[in-house]
């Protein structure tokens, strides 16, 4: 990643981090409404208050989110399996909430050619926060690019953002990656074996 990224690597590690630390996903961090709401009794005026207390509740969530700390960045469902999941080891989770998180943050780009430099960069930023977050072997790097292959042919199909098949985007965007040849211990100016 080059030197001057803006914060994004920082803001995508704080995003995981955040995550892992509330042992929760970010849509379960309000109870269910039934929860906090009494029971609808019989009777004429019930129903208004059940209503009043439906509004509030509604209102105070709005209000939550609005004065969070973070941003509302991510679509919902980046929270869940297989981009996050709070038993999944952190490679795994940095390269599928940690790389949607980069590419909300990451400038947008129009032709199949930048969608795959916009990949790359994403992964990039994603193994850098997974890096400043805790420095390990070479197996949690492979994992990471292992997970953001996955990931970036899950999401690749009939997807109107992503126009480019499946295997060209994982390939196009992590194996021109120094880190991901020091990670396979790839050489240098061979031909990599894609099937």
């Amino acid at each position: 990643m080059p030197r001057d990224d803006h914060g994004i690597v920082e803001a995508v590690r704080d995003v995981l981090e955040a995550t892992k630390s509330r042992h929760h996903i970010p849509s379960l961090s309000f109870p269910n409404a039934s929860e906090l709401l009494p029971l609808p009794e019989s009777g004429r005026h019930s129903t208004a208050n059940f209503l009043s207390s439906w509004l509030a509740l509604t209102e105070a969530r709005a209000m939550a989110r609005r004065s969070s700390a973070e941003p509302p960045l991510l679509k919902p469902h980046a929270w869940l399996f297989p981009f996050f999941h709070e038993e999944l080891p952190a490679a795994v989770n940095f390269a599928g909430l940690g790389g949607e998180a980069a590419r909300r943050l990451l400038p947008e780009h129009k032709s199949g050619a930048e969608e795959s430099t916009r990949d790359r960069e994403a992964v990039l930023v994603a193994l850098s926060a997974l890096r400043m977050k805790a420095p390990g072997p070479a197996t949690v790097e492979r994992l990471f690019f292992v997970a953001s292959c996955l990931l970036l042919c899950v999401g690749s199909e009939g997807s109107p953002e992503r126009t480019q098949p499946a295997r060209r985007r994982c390939n196009g965007a992590v194996m021109p990656l120094p880190a991901f040849r020091h990670a396979f211990k790839c050489p240098r100016q061979g031909r990599y074996q894609t099937n």
